[in-house]
């Protein structure tokens, strides 16, 4: 499936599979990937309260099995990531402030570390270098023990026109949220985003 991209920002790619039989039409799809099932309708499939479903293409048949009662309206199918560094992008409207910029090491690590720096937009460029540098995991990035370093360019013009997304949307965003976005070398991807309005 090709690469699809979001203000200049590549996103996870994904295949939509509309109806009930989703489950039967996507081993064509993804013929041998590791994918992500999410269905769409009122009743979303669950595995310990996740929205999701990890399954190997060949196992589609779980996402019936999982909820064979559910009003399922289709199944989205994204290929699952493996490697890299996870990181966390996060932009939110303050009263105060206006639009602030938290950049951190994304995951879990985000919960068990709380290692990220702020920023108040606009920010430029250099800004966005120099918090990255402030990051406590920022070793990671340059290709700590043994992990593919980060290209902090390319790192850097990413989360720069995320922020001039943020910008463009204005006043009327609540938030808007990439966790994680997922770097491996200059291979910088969102893997999960969300949007919320004011």
């Amino acid at each position: 499936m090709p690469k699809r991209s979001w203000f200049s920002v590549s996103i996870l790619p994904e295949g939509t599979l509309p109806g009930r039989s989703a489950h039967d039409s996507a081993e064509q799809l993804w013929l041998s990937c590791r994918s992500i099932l999410s269905s769409g309708g009122p009743q979303p499939l669950s595995r310990e309260g996740e929205p999701w479903l990890p399954c190997h293409s060949r196992e589609t048949h779980l996402v019936h099995s999982a909820a064979p009662a559910a009003r399922i309206e289709g199944v989205l199918v994204s290929p699952m990531r493996s490697g890299g560094l996870e990181l966390l992008v996060g932009i939110v409207h303050d009263s105060i402030w206006g639009q602030v910029l938290a950049v951190g090491l994304g995951g879990l690590w985000v919960e068990v570390l709380k290692d990220t720096s702020l920023r108040v937009l606009p920010v430029s460029r250099e800004d966005i270098r120099l918090l990255l540098t402030e990051l406590q995991g920022q070793a990671l990035l340059m290709g700590a023990r043994g992990t593919v370093p980060a290209d902090l360019e390319q790192l850097v013009e990413v989360i720069y026109r995320l922020c001039q997304l943020a910008q463009t949307l204005g006043s009327q965003l609540e938030a808007l949220e990439i966790n994680p976005l997922r770097v491996q070398g200059g291979e910088i991807e969102v893997l999960d985003a969300l949007l919320s309005w004011r």
